[in-house]
């Protein structure tokens, strides 16, 4: 049952982020904000969370150009 719920808890979090930036930010890029989400949910060390959004940004960027 704890997977469950937090399935359950993961699946509302993700909506509700994703509401979130539909109608306050619709600038931002659907993706990029649920891999930022995704970083920070897989635990990534405190330390290393800025340098893992860096780089992901980066290679967003890349893509773009």
């Amino acid at each position: 049952m704890p997977d469950d719920f937090n399935v359950a808890r993961d699946a509302t979090l993700t909506d509700t982020v994703e509401r979130l930036r539909a109608e306050r930010f619709p600038h931002l890029d659907r993706q990029l904000v649920l891999e930022i989400l995704r970083l920070h949910a897989d635990g990534a060390a405190i330390d290393n969370l800025p340098r893992a959004i860096d780089e992901l940004l980066s290679r967003r960027l890349g893509e773009v150009s």
